[in-house]
This record gives structure tokens, sequence and C-alpha cells, in this order.
């Protein structure tokens, strides 16, 4: 019993993961031309409410406090198209923005925002999804065929899940506590989960 309720925690969890995930890449990916195709995210406490513009590939991002619905920030990432934004639920003044091609982590600090650490593109690979571990700050992010964790501070990654480029590819995945992972991968109804045991899978 206790393990069927556990399969299906992770089922719900993986599921909410996956359509918060696809509202935001659907709303961002909806913009082109000089359309304001613009996605909204609250962060966990409530603090700030965060707009996100893809105009002309480079997002526009606007902090909002929530307090008063002034302007806590602003700014301009050029040669970028923000697939994700996702406050820290720790620190609701650390945001992780993503596009395809990297993964920025900014700070904010008073009026304005300091990048505090910079994926850089990595050749043939394609960012999937990135996020904010769920009890760090430590970034988790997958490409097509492998799930990462990063420590902004030291830049020190290490392997979280990987799937043989043989076989499938990564759809989608939610962190999970002590560095398990609930992974979904192409074509497949299965939802796998990986421990830091485990070295591969599908």
């Amino acid at each position: 019993m206790n393990m069927i309720f556990r399969q299906l925690s992770l089922l719900c969890f993986l599921i909410l993961s996956i359509v918060h995930v696809q509202l935001i890449a659907q709303t961002i990916d909806s913009s082109s031309g000089n359309k304001d195709g613009s996605s909204f995210v609250f962060s966990p406490d409530g603090k700030y409410l965060a707009k996100i513009s893809n105009i002309n590939k480079n997002t526009q991002v606007k902090i909002l406090d929530t307090n008063n619905m002034k302007v806590a920030a602003q700014w301009q990432i050029p040669d970028f198209e923000t697939r994700e934004l996702q406050f820290s639920a720790s620190d609701s003044g650390k945001i992780l923005i993503t596009d395809k091609r990297r993964i920025l982590v900014y700070k904010l600090s008073g009026n304005k925002q300091k990048l505090l650490f910079i994926q850089p593109e990595l050749k043939n690979q394609e960012i999937v999804q990135a996020g904010f571990d769920l009890d760090t700050d430590e970034v988790v992010w997958a490409t097509n065929n492998t799930v990462y964790k990063t420590n902004p501070s030291n830049r020190k990654s290490k392997e979280l899940a990987y799937v043989n480029p043989l076989q499938s590819s990564i759809s989608s995945f939610a962190p999970l506590k002590d560095d398990e992972l609930a992974v979904s991968i192409a074509n497949s109804k299965d939802l796998f989960v990986y421990t830091p045991t485990d070295s591969e899978k599908p």
C-alpha cells in the first residue's frame, strides 16, 4: 500500500510539473515579430510578480513588488528567448531563466539585478528543462539525455540521470528529495525514478 501511494504521489507531482512547464513554454513561444507574447509568474511567497516578454528574439524581464505593484527591477536579455522563469522557493530574490541554450540565475538587490550564474551553451545539446532544486538553490537541468545538478556558487556539477540516446530521450523531470528524480522519457507512458545509486536506466 505504501509503495502504491508513493508511486501515485510521484506521478501527480510529475504531472503538475509538466503542466507548469508546458503552460509557460506555450505562452512564451507564442510570441513572434513585434507581438508582445508575455507570461506572468509569481514567486512562491507571493512577494514578486515577474512579467517575461519575448520580442524580436530578445527577452524583457520586469519584476513587480506585489505590495505596491511598483517595478522592483527590469532588464533585457539580448539574443535570448525565454522558455521558463522560476523563483527560488527558499529565496524569492533569486530567479532562474532559461532558453534552449543557456541557464541564467539572477539575484535581486534593491532596484537592480545581479547575474550570479550562467550555464553556457553546450555544443549539439539543447536544454530541455531547468529549475531550482527542492531544498537548495542548486540548479537541476536536463539536456536530451542527461540530468545534471549544478551548484551556482562553485560551478560544480554532478550527473543525476542518464538516458541512452540510442533508446530514447528525456521529455521532462521532477526533482524529489535526496537527489532522487522522477523522469519522463519520449514515446513512453512509464515514469522512471532515479536514485543516487542509479547510473543508467532506459
